[in-house]
């Protein structure tokens, strides 16, 4: 019931921000993932990517609302040996996720340059645990044990210029991802991103 009604929140958002005014586009990246947290441990950086769409209205002075929504995968890898045998664990999460980003823009000669800050709220659609021993892979679900929502930051330092935009994005998971809350482990993306503007 929770992840449905968090679902229909971000649809009547989507569809309030598909028929409001302004400059739109797509983008799309990829992202460096990883858990932080006080009860993370040693985990490593994964690769994923992100895609979706976003809303750019002016506000005066330089300033801009840029509204987003995304689909982007997080999670983090660990290797090691276990009783002589090499082993790899991938936990691959997925999000829905909308960013409300104040953007401060500043006009150069080839185009404008932009520093981002701003909410985000995700509704967790899959999370999936990937243990790899001696060549044979095996995918557990865990959503169960996973939070539906999440809530952090953004950060991001974008170029735009003649309808294509590259930016450098920093995602800060502020909530834990633990259903129980017992644990502290957030998910942090670093993310490379190219958006298209029409």
């Amino acid at each position: 019931m929770k992840r449905a009604i968090a679902a229909a929140c971000l649809a009547v958002c989507a569809a309030l921000w598909a028929s409001a005014a302004g400059a739109q586009g797509l983008k799309l990246g990829l992202n460096i993932s990883d858990f932080e947290g006080d009860d993370a441990g040693d985990w490593d950086t994964k690769l994923g990517f992100s895609v979706g769409a976003f809303m750019v209205r002016g506000l005066g002075h330089g300033l801009d609302l840029q509204t987003e929504l995304l689909y982007t995968t997080k999670g983090a890898k660990v290797s090691g040996t276990f009783m002589g045998q090499d082993y790899e664990t991938v936990v691959e999460l997925a999000y829905l996720e909308l960013p409300l980003l104040l953007r401060v823009s500043s006009r150069t000669a080839s185009g404008k340059l932009g520093l981002l800050v701003g909410p985000f709220v995700g509704l967790n659609v899959s999370a999936d645990s990937t243990t790899t021993v001696a060549g044979h892979s095996d995918t557990t679900s865990i959503e169960d044990d996973t939070t539906d929502l999440e809530a952090g930051l953004v950060f991001a330092l974008a170029f735009e210029g003649r309808g294509v935009s590259g930016e450098l994005r920093y995602t800060l998971g502020l909530t834990t991802i633990d259903e129980d809350g017992d644990t502290d482990v957030t998910n942090t993306v670093l993310s490379m991103m190219v958006g298209f503007t029409f």
